[in-house]
Protein backbone atom coordinates (compact mmCIF):
# COMPACT_ATOMS: atom_id res chain seq x y z
CA UNK A 1 0.00 0.00 0.00
CA UNK A 2 1.71 3.26 -1.17
CA UNK A 3 1.79 6.47 1.02
CA UNK A 4 2.01 8.33 -2.02
CA UNK A 5 -1.45 6.54 -3.22
CA UNK A 6 -3.37 7.07 0.13
CA UNK A 7 -2.37 10.43 0.26
CA UNK A 8 -4.42 11.34 -3.36
CA UNK A 9 -7.00 9.32 -1.77
CA UNK A 10 -7.31 11.32 1.11
CA UNK A 11 -7.68 14.33 -1.48
CA UNK A 12 -4.12 15.66 -0.14
CA UNK A 13 -2.95 17.30 -3.85
CA UNK A 14 0.91 16.18 -3.83
CA UNK A 15 3.12 16.18 -6.97
CA UNK A 16 5.92 14.50 -7.84
CA UNK A 17 9.19 16.42 -7.65
CA UNK A 18 12.27 14.37 -8.71
CA UNK A 19 12.29 11.52 -6.41
CA UNK A 20 9.88 12.74 -3.64
CA UNK A 21 6.44 14.12 -3.63
CA UNK A 22 5.31 17.11 -2.29
CA UNK A 23 2.04 19.36 -1.57
CA UNK A 24 0.63 21.88 0.89
CA UNK A 25 -1.40 20.24 2.78
CA UNK A 26 -0.23 18.34 6.46
CA UNK A 27 -2.14 16.20 8.03
CA UNK A 28 -0.59 17.77 11.46
CA UNK A 29 -0.76 21.71 10.85
CA UNK A 30 -3.32 22.15 8.27
CA UNK A 31 -2.73 23.92 4.89
CA UNK A 32 -0.01 26.04 3.61
CA UNK A 33 -0.12 28.37 0.55
CA UNK A 34 -1.11 26.23 -2.55
CA UNK A 35 1.95 26.34 -4.37
CA UNK A 36 3.83 25.51 -1.03
CA UNK A 37 5.24 22.32 -0.47
CA UNK A 38 6.21 21.91 3.12
CA UNK A 39 4.50 18.16 2.76
CA UNK A 40 7.30 16.30 1.55
CA UNK A 41 7.14 12.11 0.93
CA UNK A 42 10.50 10.57 0.36
CA UNK A 43 12.18 7.36 0.74
CA UNK A 44 14.63 6.34 3.68
CA UNK A 45 17.62 5.11 3.76
CA UNK A 46 15.40 1.29 4.30
CA UNK A 47 13.76 2.20 1.12
CA UNK A 48 10.59 2.36 2.71
CA UNK A 49 8.23 5.48 1.87
CA UNK A 50 8.15 8.24 4.54
CA UNK A 51 6.72 11.94 5.29
CA UNK A 52 7.53 14.82 7.15
CA UNK A 53 6.71 18.43 7.25
CA UNK A 54 9.10 21.37 6.58
CA UNK A 55 6.61 23.94 8.80
CA UNK A 56 6.03 21.58 11.48
CA UNK A 57 8.38 18.68 11.66
CA UNK A 58 5.68 16.16 11.79
CA UNK A 59 6.91 12.91 10.30
CA UNK A 60 6.64 9.15 10.19
CA UNK A 61 5.64 6.62 8.32
CA UNK A 62 2.42 5.46 6.14
CA UNK A 63 0.66 4.44 9.62
CA UNK A 64 1.67 7.42 11.62
CA UNK A 65 0.47 9.48 8.44
CA UNK A 66 -3.35 7.87 8.17
CA UNK A 67 -3.72 8.22 12.19
CA UNK A 68 -2.76 12.09 11.70
CA UNK A 69 -4.65 12.24 8.56
CA UNK A 70 -8.28 10.10 9.68
CA UNK A 71 -8.00 10.55 13.32
CA UNK A 72 -8.09 6.62 13.90
CA UNK A 73 -6.14 4.55 15.51
CA UNK A 74 -3.09 3.19 15.37
CA UNK A 75 -4.24 -0.26 15.22
CA UNK A 76 -6.59 0.38 12.47
CA UNK A 77 -4.13 1.97 10.07
CA UNK A 78 -2.07 -1.37 10.39
CA UNK A 79 -4.68 -3.25 10.00
CA UNK A 80 -5.69 -0.83 6.80
CA UNK A 81 -2.16 -1.02 5.10
CA UNK A 82 -1.90 -4.63 6.15
CA UNK A 83 -5.39 -6.06 4.53
CA UNK A 84 -4.55 -2.77 1.72
CA UNK A 85 -7.64 -1.21 2.32
CA UNK A 86 -7.61 2.15 0.50
CA UNK A 87 -9.49 5.63 2.07
CA UNK A 88 -12.26 7.77 0.17
CA UNK A 89 -11.73 11.46 0.73
CA UNK A 90 -14.64 11.42 3.23
CA UNK A 91 -12.52 9.40 5.63
CA UNK A 92 -10.13 12.60 6.04
CA UNK A 93 -10.54 14.48 8.74
CA UNK A 94 -11.29 18.20 8.38
CA UNK A 95 -8.01 20.10 7.49
CA UNK A 96 -6.92 22.35 9.86
CA UNK A 97 -6.48 25.90 9.02
CA UNK A 98 -3.25 27.30 8.54
CA UNK A 99 -1.09 27.73 11.97
CA UNK A 100 0.43 31.04 10.42
CA UNK A 101 -0.03 32.86 7.05
CA UNK A 102 2.75 32.49 4.40
CA UNK A 103 4.63 35.52 3.20
CA UNK A 104 4.41 35.50 -0.41
CA UNK A 105 7.73 35.51 -2.19
CA UNK A 106 7.11 38.68 -4.13
CA UNK A 107 7.75 40.77 -0.79
CA UNK A 108 11.05 40.53 -1.79
CA UNK A 109 11.72 43.58 -3.86
CA UNK A 110 14.61 44.25 -6.49
CA UNK A 111 16.10 46.75 -3.71
CA UNK A 112 16.51 43.71 -1.43
CA UNK A 113 18.14 41.43 -4.05
CA UNK A 114 20.31 44.27 -4.83
CA UNK A 115 21.32 44.68 -1.09
CA UNK A 116 22.19 41.32 -1.39
CA UNK A 117 24.03 41.19 -4.61
CA UNK A 118 26.11 43.92 -3.68
CA UNK A 119 26.62 42.74 0.39
CA UNK A 120 26.92 39.15 0.20
CA UNK A 121 30.32 37.50 -0.95
CA UNK A 122 31.82 37.17 -4.37
CA UNK A 123 34.17 34.33 -3.28
CA UNK A 124 32.86 30.42 -2.14
CA UNK A 125 34.36 28.96 1.37
CA UNK A 126 35.99 26.65 1.10
CA UNK A 127 32.97 23.55 1.70
CA UNK A 128 31.33 25.45 -1.39
CA UNK A 129 34.02 25.71 -3.50
CA UNK A 130 34.79 21.96 -2.68
CA UNK A 131 31.48 20.76 -3.86
CA UNK A 132 31.26 23.06 -6.85
CA UNK A 133 35.05 21.65 -7.51
CA UNK A 134 33.10 18.00 -7.20
CA UNK A 135 30.92 19.28 -10.02
CA UNK A 136 34.07 20.15 -11.68
CA UNK A 137 33.14 23.48 -11.92
CA UNK A 138 36.88 25.24 -11.92
CA UNK A 139 36.96 29.02 -10.04
CA UNK A 140 37.78 30.69 -13.36
CA UNK A 141 33.72 29.70 -14.60
CA UNK A 142 32.89 30.68 -10.92
CA UNK A 143 34.09 33.98 -11.30
CA UNK A 144 32.53 34.67 -14.97
CA UNK A 145 29.41 34.00 -13.27
CA UNK A 146 30.28 36.78 -10.37
CA UNK A 147 31.03 38.90 -12.69
CA UNK A 148 28.20 38.74 -14.60
CA UNK A 149 26.14 39.85 -11.49
CA UNK A 150 24.30 36.66 -11.35
CA UNK A 151 26.41 34.62 -8.26
CA UNK A 152 27.23 35.12 -4.46
CA UNK A 153 28.01 33.14 -1.63
CA UNK A 154 27.07 32.63 1.71
CA UNK A 155 29.12 31.36 4.51
CA UNK A 156 28.69 27.09 4.46
CA UNK A 157 28.44 27.97 8.53
CA UNK A 158 25.08 28.63 8.98
CA UNK A 159 25.74 30.76 11.98
CA UNK A 160 27.84 32.75 10.00
CA UNK A 161 25.37 32.86 7.23
CA UNK A 162 22.50 33.76 9.27
CA UNK A 163 24.65 36.87 10.55
CA UNK A 164 25.33 37.90 7.12
CA UNK A 165 21.80 38.08 5.51
CA UNK A 166 20.83 40.17 8.60
CA UNK A 167 23.11 42.70 8.91
CA UNK A 168 23.53 42.80 4.56
CA UNK A 169 19.42 43.47 4.55
CA UNK A 170 19.89 45.73 7.78
CA UNK A 171 18.30 43.63 10.56
CA UNK A 172 16.04 40.69 11.37
CA UNK A 173 13.11 42.68 10.91
CA UNK A 174 13.73 43.14 7.10
CA UNK A 175 14.69 40.07 6.64
CA UNK A 176 11.03 38.99 7.60
CA UNK A 177 9.17 41.63 5.79
CA UNK A 178 11.20 40.50 2.58
CA UNK A 179 10.01 36.84 2.91
CA UNK A 180 13.52 35.21 3.90
CA UNK A 181 12.38 34.54 7.62
CA UNK A 182 8.75 33.79 9.13
CA UNK A 183 8.47 34.24 12.78
CA UNK A 184 8.08 32.91 15.37
CA UNK A 185 11.61 30.76 13.30
CA UNK A 186 14.96 32.37 14.37
CA UNK A 187 16.70 31.07 11.34
CA UNK A 188 15.80 32.24 7.62
CA UNK A 189 15.93 28.77 5.56
CA UNK A 190 18.27 30.84 2.65
CA UNK A 191 21.73 30.67 5.66
CA UNK A 192 21.26 26.52 4.96
CA UNK A 193 21.67 27.41 1.47
CA UNK A 194 24.73 28.77 0.91
CA UNK A 195 25.21 29.43 -3.30
CA UNK A 196 22.95 32.45 -4.00
CA UNK A 197 21.72 32.81 -7.99
CA UNK A 198 20.80 36.46 -9.06
CA UNK A 199 18.30 36.80 -12.21
CA UNK A 200 19.13 39.79 -13.83
CA UNK A 201 18.23 43.12 -13.35
CA UNK A 202 17.76 42.02 -9.66
CA UNK A 203 14.24 40.52 -10.58
CA UNK A 204 14.45 37.10 -8.28
CA UNK A 205 17.32 35.51 -5.92
CA UNK A 206 17.60 31.86 -5.70
CA UNK A 207 19.44 30.33 -2.49
CA UNK A 208 20.87 26.42 -2.94
CA UNK A 209 22.18 23.71 -0.90
CA UNK A 210 25.54 22.17 -1.17
CA UNK A 211 24.32 18.88 0.13
CA UNK A 212 22.13 16.27 -1.04
CA UNK A 213 18.52 15.92 0.83
CA UNK A 214 15.65 13.97 -0.03
CA UNK A 215 13.96 15.47 2.78
CA UNK A 216 14.34 19.84 2.12
CA UNK A 217 14.03 21.84 -1.28
CA UNK A 218 17.70 22.22 -3.12
CA UNK A 219 16.89 25.86 -3.70
CA UNK A 220 14.87 28.31 -2.32
CA UNK A 221 13.71 31.21 -5.52
CA UNK A 222 12.26 34.97 -3.63
CA UNK A 223 10.94 37.83 -6.03
CA UNK A 224 9.40 38.11 -9.32
CA UNK A 225 10.54 35.69 -12.47
CA UNK A 226 10.86 38.58 -15.03
CA UNK A 227 14.38 37.25 -16.62
CA UNK A 228 15.69 34.10 -16.65
CA UNK A 229 19.92 33.73 -15.98
CA UNK A 230 22.09 35.31 -19.32
CA UNK A 231 25.23 34.69 -20.36
CA UNK A 232 25.66 36.98 -23.27
CA UNK A 233 28.09 35.97 -26.04
CA UNK A 234 27.08 34.68 -30.31
CA UNK A 235 23.55 35.72 -31.06
CA UNK A 236 22.52 31.90 -31.12
CA UNK A 237 21.56 31.17 -27.38
CA UNK A 238 21.78 27.82 -25.85
CA UNK A 239 18.81 27.17 -23.50
CA UNK A 240 19.69 25.29 -20.34
CA UNK A 241 17.75 24.37 -17.00
CA UNK A 242 19.17 25.70 -13.95
CA UNK A 243 22.44 28.05 -12.61
CA UNK A 244 24.34 24.75 -12.36
CA UNK A 245 24.12 24.01 -15.85
CA UNK A 246 24.80 27.60 -16.81
CA UNK A 247 28.06 26.90 -14.89
CA UNK A 248 28.74 23.54 -16.44
CA UNK A 249 28.19 25.00 -19.67
CA UNK A 250 30.82 28.09 -19.20
CA UNK A 251 33.55 25.28 -17.48
CA UNK A 252 32.91 22.97 -21.41
CA UNK A 253 33.76 26.32 -23.30
CA UNK A 254 30.04 27.20 -24.35
CA UNK A 255 30.21 30.12 -27.58
CA UNK A 256 27.24 30.84 -27.63
CA UNK A 257 24.51 33.20 -25.59
CA UNK A 258 24.08 30.60 -22.26
CA UNK A 259 19.66 30.97 -21.05
CA UNK A 260 19.34 29.43 -17.91
CA UNK A 261 15.59 28.76 -16.94
CA UNK A 262 15.48 28.37 -13.33
CA UNK A 263 12.71 24.98 -13.60
CA UNK A 264 11.06 23.64 -16.58
CA UNK A 265 7.76 25.29 -15.68
CA UNK A 266 9.57 28.75 -14.99
CA UNK A 267 10.02 30.28 -18.17
CA UNK A 268 7.47 32.55 -20.32
CA UNK A 269 7.37 33.55 -24.07
CA UNK A 270 7.82 36.95 -23.43
CA UNK A 271 11.85 36.18 -22.64
CA UNK A 272 11.71 34.74 -26.28
CA UNK A 273 9.69 37.21 -28.22
CA UNK A 274 11.87 40.12 -26.34
CA UNK A 275 15.32 38.27 -27.94
CA UNK A 276 14.10 38.29 -31.22
CA UNK A 277 13.53 42.06 -31.03
CA UNK A 278 16.95 42.36 -30.23
CA UNK A 279 18.30 39.94 -33.34
CA UNK A 280 18.66 36.46 -31.42
CA UNK A 281 17.49 34.72 -34.09
CA UNK A 282 18.47 30.59 -33.57
CA UNK A 283 17.78 28.74 -30.12
CA UNK A 284 19.18 25.35 -29.36
CA UNK A 285 17.01 23.70 -26.78
CA UNK A 286 19.12 21.65 -23.84
CA UNK A 287 17.06 21.22 -20.54
CA UNK A 288 17.61 18.06 -18.63
CA UNK A 289 17.31 14.71 -20.40
CA UNK A 290 14.48 13.42 -17.82
CA UNK A 291 10.43 13.61 -18.78
CA UNK A 292 9.57 17.52 -17.51
CA UNK A 293 13.21 18.51 -19.21
CA UNK A 294 11.53 16.78 -22.20
CA UNK A 295 8.10 18.03 -21.95
CA UNK A 296 9.76 21.61 -21.33
CA UNK A 297 11.75 21.33 -24.19
CA UNK A 298 8.68 20.60 -26.43
CA UNK A 299 6.99 23.48 -25.19
CA UNK A 300 9.48 25.97 -25.42
CA UNK A 301 10.49 24.67 -29.06
CA UNK A 302 6.65 25.13 -30.27
CA UNK A 303 6.76 28.58 -28.85
CA UNK A 304 9.67 29.57 -30.79
CA UNK A 305 8.35 27.73 -33.56
CA UNK A 306 5.68 30.24 -33.89
CA UNK A 307 7.65 33.11 -33.02
CA UNK A 308 9.24 32.07 -36.39
CA UNK A 309 12.52 31.46 -34.67
CA UNK A 310 14.98 28.53 -35.72
CA UNK A 311 15.11 25.85 -32.90
CA UNK A 312 17.83 23.04 -32.47
CA UNK A 313 16.75 19.94 -29.96
CA UNK A 314 20.69 19.95 -28.45
CA UNK A 315 20.43 18.00 -25.09
CA UNK A 316 23.73 17.01 -23.38
CA UNK A 317 25.22 14.24 -25.13
CA UNK A 318 25.32 12.03 -22.05
CA UNK A 319 23.75 11.95 -18.26
CA UNK A 320 20.90 13.58 -17.23
CA UNK A 321 22.08 17.55 -17.80
CA UNK A 322 24.94 19.16 -18.68
CA UNK A 323 26.89 19.01 -15.31
CA UNK A 324 26.54 15.05 -15.97
CA UNK A 325 27.98 15.37 -18.98
CA UNK A 326 31.22 17.76 -17.67
CA UNK A 327 31.66 15.32 -15.21
CA UNK A 328 31.59 12.35 -17.81
CA UNK A 329 34.04 14.16 -19.52
CA UNK A 330 36.08 14.95 -16.76
CA UNK A 331 35.93 11.51 -15.40
CA UNK A 332 34.33 12.85 -12.20
CA UNK A 333 31.67 10.91 -10.03
CA UNK A 334 28.76 12.56 -8.75
CA UNK A 335 29.11 14.52 -5.59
Amino acid sequence: MSLVQTALDLSYPVRKQGRTFGGPRCPTCGIGTPHSNRFCIFFGKDDKERWKCQACGSHGDIVDFIVAATGCSTADAFARTRNGVRFAPSDAKEPCPPQRPSRPSSAMSRSHIQLLREGLSKHPDDKVFAYLRGRCISSASIEKMVEADQLRFLPSDVHLARKMIFEVLGGQDVAENCGLLTAPKKWPAAAFRPVVGILPKDCAVEFRMVEESETFKKALRFGSLNYPYFIKAEKEVKIVEGLIDVLSCIELGETRSIMGIPGTNSWQVEWFSSMKAHGYSTFHTGLDNDEPGRDAMAKISGELATLELSVIDDPAPAGNDWNDYLKTLRGASSP
